[in-house]
């Protein structure tokens, strides 16, 4: 799903087009930017700080968060 939260998502998306009527192509880039209409920022619950070891194994969970966002519900725009 879009989310504006998402950082990875906040610069938008290019999404190739390309259509062919049988004889010829056309090929044009659209550009996608998402807008957060709702303005709450997301709530996160976890540690300020996190020590991570040198010898710490591969896989071990180093700190547990839990996030809420107002603008998930089914009022959201």
């Amino acid at each position: 799903p879009l989310d504006y939260e998402d950082p990875t998502q906040r610069d938008g998306f290019t999404l190739g087009i390309r259509v062919y009527d049988g004889r010829y192509y056309a090929t044009t880039k659209l550009y996608i930017e998402l807008q957060d209409r709702n303005d709450n920022p997301p709530v996160i619950n976890g540690p300020q700080y996190v020590q991570l070891y040198e010898d710490a194994w591969l896989g071990k969970m180093v700190a547990k968060f839990t996030i809420q966002d107002a603008d998930e519900n089914d009022t959201a725009v």
